[in-house]
This record gives C-alpha cells, structure tokens and sequence, in this order.
C-alpha cells in the first residue's frame, strides 16, 4: 500500500517552509561562480533582464511518483515590483505557493539578477529531505552547494522547446549532489536523487523548469520498473504584466 494522505501532508508542509536568506550562489553574483560548475551554468546569466518593470510569472507545479496514490498538482506564483527606491536591487517578489489551494505567501524576496524561484526550490528541498529523513538540513544543503560548485560535476544538454506555440532554445543542467556522500548508505532512494535545471535566455525569469526525482529504494513498493519514487516540477507556464 502506498503512502498516502498523511505522507502527501507532509510533504506539502515542507514544501511550504521556506526560509530565507538565499543561497551563496545566489549571494556571491555573477563574480563569485566558478566556470565549467552547475552553479555557473544556472547562474551565469541576467535571468531578470527581459522583465518589464512589473510581471507576474506563473510555474506549474506537479509531485507524482510511487509514493503517490495519484499526482498533486498547483501552481507557483511570482509577482515582480519595480523596487524604484533602492538603487541596490531591481525588484521585490512576492511569492505564492499552491496558488489554487491552500496558498502559502513568502516574501518580499529581494531579486536583482537571479530568479527567486531557484531559493524556493532548493530551500523546499532541504527542508522536505530534512522533515523526511530526521538528517540535517544544513547538512543537505552544504552536500547540494558542494556538487553545485565542483567542475565538470554535471551533465548539460541542448535542448529546442515549444513554450507558448514558439521554439524556445533551452539548455538542461544535471546533477546528482549525494552519489558520492559518505552517508549514501543510510539515504536509500536519495543517493541517486537528481536535480535538473532547465535554463533560457529567451524565457521571462530564465528558468524554464525546476526538477527532481528521486530513485526507488531497495523494498519500495510496486514493481521495478515502475518509476520513480518521486518526481517533482517546476514548470514555466506564462508571464503577465
């Protein structure tokens, strides 16, 4: 029997804390990536730039995978304003999770070249790895950062997307942060846990999906063969002004 409401609960809980303050990749800027990284290749670019004063970016949002009885979707809303007074920074984002249910508001995030969804995403991760398994958040994210700033530790391809109606040239970012942790052992199904990172400058917000999916562990449930034990997406939909 798969795990069901209790589990799904769970997660959205975790999903829902997001903490601040951003990452170091996100603090350091542009200057302070190192090339031929994950980190460099996600964040090596104005993701902000073909924003107009004002915009609202909107991201489907989907969890399914083997520990699911059915897959949970909603939306991620990001809405961008101007920050005129502050020569510092461009924007204050207001973000809002699981827009169509029970919404949850974080911020104002300051954002002046990276997408806050990012934050989002890896901060959620943490806390949703950290609430599942009892390990450290902190932990996890140093393990995430490490693999994100070591060279040549991921795989990029180039890739021609379809996002409203237009060719849209992408590249996808790979990584598996804890393939080679000392800990592995004991993380089961995050061992092998990927992240892929989907970028274009063509796309408001530079981020054209945000993704994760983690392995079946040894005694899952249901067949091998079957899928994943989680997937979950970030997916671009639409800017609005």
């Amino acid at each position: 029997m798969r795990l069901r409401p209790l589990f799904l609960a769970l997660i959205l809980t975790a999903l829902a804390a997001v903490s601040l303050p951003p990452p170091a990749a996100i603090a350091a800027g542009l200057d302070g990536l190192t090339p031929n990284t994950a980190s460099a290749e996600i964040y090596g670019f104005n993701h902000l730039e073909t924003l107009g004063t004002d915009a609202t970016l909107v991201y489907d949002y989907r969890l399914e995978g083997r520990m699911m009885e059915e897959p949970f979707t909603d939306e991620i809303v990001l809405d961008f304003t101007h920050a005129q007074a502050d020569a510092k920074h461009a924007y204050d984002v207001e973000a809002t999770l699981f827009a169509k249910g029970a919404a949850k508001q974080v911020g104002p995030i300051v954002a002046s070249t990276f997408n806050p969804l990012l934050l989002i995403f890896f901060q959620r991760d943490v806390n949703q790895m950290s609430r599942g398994t009892g390990g450290s958040g902190h932990y996890f994210r140093n393990v995430i950062r490490h693999a994100m700033s070591v060279p040549g530790n991921y795989a990029e391809e180039a890739v021609s997307l379809e996002i409203g109606g237009k060719p849209v040239a992408a590249r996808r970012v790979s990584f598996t942060p804890f393939a080679d942790d000392s800990h592995k052992d004991q993380m089961r199904g995050l061992a092998a846990k990927t992240y892929t990172i989907t970028v274009s400058d063509a796309v408001p917000g530079g981020l054209v999906a945000l993704e994760t999916e983690t392995a079946a562990a040894p005694g899952a449930p249901g067949a091998p063969g079957e899928g994943p034990m989680l997937h979950e997406s970030y997916r671009f939909r639409e800017v609005r002004p």
